[in-house]
């Protein structure tokens, strides 16, 4: 007698499930092709994630990396779970030595905060990644080696910062100088030698080992005040997400120490109490109503949060990636000003943050200045699911612009009806409470711009922020959109299909 057997159990285990088609977006296309190669290799969304946020350091030093800090926001199709991780920077302990308001905790040694982005990488994979740590990290240590290409937004920015990179040699030469001499391609091979390290001791080095005494002998001997002890003692934080609705759309986002998500939910009803809709879309009305909230959301930072006003615009990068199993991964970073404090620690090619210019002045204030505290901010990635399917992740750079902007591009969408590409591709405006005016994209029409005008006036400006987002339309397809105002890019792919389970038969 002949019996049929599947071998179902070794075929389950050996090919998964596809769901969704895999996408990834982020702001530089190598980003993106690491990222698209790592869920080639059968990563997951987390895995994807992180080896493009350590991309993204080498190819815009600028906006994030090693020195600096981010969120987290991850939503785990098996357990149908949101996790949310809290890896900003934080106070060296001893900034109580330091006279209270003095002006250069804005910029050079005394901004710098404790960096959490190395320390978060690690935690994401612990918790949630599939391959190893290595594969994740050895991308970017041949990106830094070989050089990336000395034009675009790093161009820009080098010539933008020319006078403050002057005062770091270390920032001069890896840098200016090339940049002065016309060369085509940067080479980071400091950078490259710590990314190895890292891709063998993982954050151990950095936060406890000859790294982190280097680090922090550094910063001792150019009058800093971030220490071993601060780096040994620095934690990384699961926060419960912060979730609201509107209308078939759950949106989930960032929580405290961000203003991200409570800056959206409370944008959603400010909308609802002045009436927008009653109002034609982008008519001039319609934009005045959309302004009181937001000044509303400034009045709402101050009393409730501290606000520190400084910072409008800050140098930032996300990221977002969606796998075949349907994880989604939403990530913002950060080196708060662009070249954050504008200091390179010497031999290891990472710049160091200047997020001490995010806390408040202000005595007593939920956001002043106390060491071990992570100050405020507006990073705000996130995920969306429309009557309860996965729908879109999505985030952006620019400070405190960042709650303003995700909200029109969601706003535009959903209630007046554009599709999410041309959302984003819609002129974008912010209320700035520090000089009490509006800073506008040139593309709006006199009639707009007018109706914006507050005390303060109206400033033009050629771009705002830097949307980086995955539509998800069906399983089968997951649309990436990366903002034209940026030289981001989106890729996709479809995996190979499952063969059937072999037929096997045993006498």
């Amino acid at each position: 007698m002949f019996k049929v057997v599947f071998a179902v159990t070794l075929f389950l285990f050996s090919c998964p499930l596809q769901a969704y088609q895999p996408a990834v977006v982020s702001a530089h296309k190598k980003a993106s092709q690491i990222g698209i190669e790592i869920l080639q290799k059968g990563g997951n969304a987390a895995d994807s994630a992180v080896a493009m946020a350590f991309a993204l350091g080498v190819v815009e030093p600028y906006n994030s990396g090693l020195g600096g800090g981010g969120f987290f926001l991850y939503y785990n199709a098996q357990t149908k779970q949101f996790y949310f991780l809290d890896y900003r920077e934080a106070a060296p302990q001893a900034v109580g030595l330091i006279k209270k308001g003095n002006k250069r905790f804005q910029e050079g040694i005394l901004s710098v905060a404790v960096p959490g982005f190395l320390k978060g990488m690690e935690e994401i994979h612990k918790k949630h990644g599939q391959l190893s740590w290595e594969e994740l990290v050895n991308p970017s240590v041949q990106l830094a080696e070989e050089g990336i290409p000395l034009r675009g937004e790093l161009k820009e920015s080098i010539a933008d910062r020319a006078p403050f990179l002057k005062s770091d040699p270390a920032l001069t030469h890896v840098f200016l100088k090339p940049h002065e001499e016309g060369k085509n391609t940067i080479f980071q091979s400091d950078l490259a030698l710590t990314l190895k390290n890292i891709a063998e001791k993982k954050g151990d080095d950095f936060y406890s080992g000859p790294l982190a005494k280097k680090i922090a002998a550094f910063s001792k001997k150019e009058g800093g005040i971030l220490s071993l002890s601060d780096l040994q003692s620095y934690h990384v934080f699961w926060r419960k997400p912060l979730q609201f609705t509107h209308g078939p759309y759950e949106v989930t986002s960032s929580p405290i120490p961000s203003s991200g998500g409570a800056g959206l939910s409370l944008l959603f009803r400010k909308a609802i109490i002045n009436h927008v809709t009653d109002y034609p879309p982008y008519s001039p009305e319609a934009y005045q109503m959309l302004l009181e909230g937001f000044k509303d959301y400034f009045d709402y930072r101050e009393a409730a949060l501290g606000d520190s006003t400084y910072n409008v615009v800050a140098h930032t990068t996300h990221l977002s990636v969606m796998d075949a199993e349907g994880n989604m991964a939403a990530m913002t970073n950060t080196l708060n000003s662009a070249f954050g404090s504008g200091i390179m620690v010497p031999g290891t090619g990472i710049i160091l943050n200047d997020e001490m210019a995010d806390f408040s002045t202000h005595p007593g204030s939920p956001n002043s200045l106390v060491g071990g505290r992570r100050p405020l901010s507006s990073m705000a990635p996130t995920i969306v699911f429309k009557n309860k399917k996965p729908f879109l992740i999505i985030g952006t750079p620019g400070g405190l612009t960042i709650p303003q902007n995700i909200f029109q591009v969601l706003y535009y969408s959903w209630q007046w009806k554009a599709s999410l590409d041309r959302a984003i591709l819609q002129p974008k405006f912010y209320y700035s409470p520090y000089d009490k005016k509006v800073v506008a994209e040139e593309k709006f029409s006199p009639r707009v711009l007018q109706s914006l005008s507050p005390e303060g006036g109206v400033e033009i400006k050629d771009t705002i922020g830097n949307v980086q987002a995955l539509v998800i339309k069906n399983e089968k397809l997951t649309v990436p959109l990366s903002d034209q105002r940026g030289g981001g890019k989106g890729m996709t792919f479809s995996p190979v299909s499952c063969p059937k389970p072999p037929l096997q038969s045993s006498q």
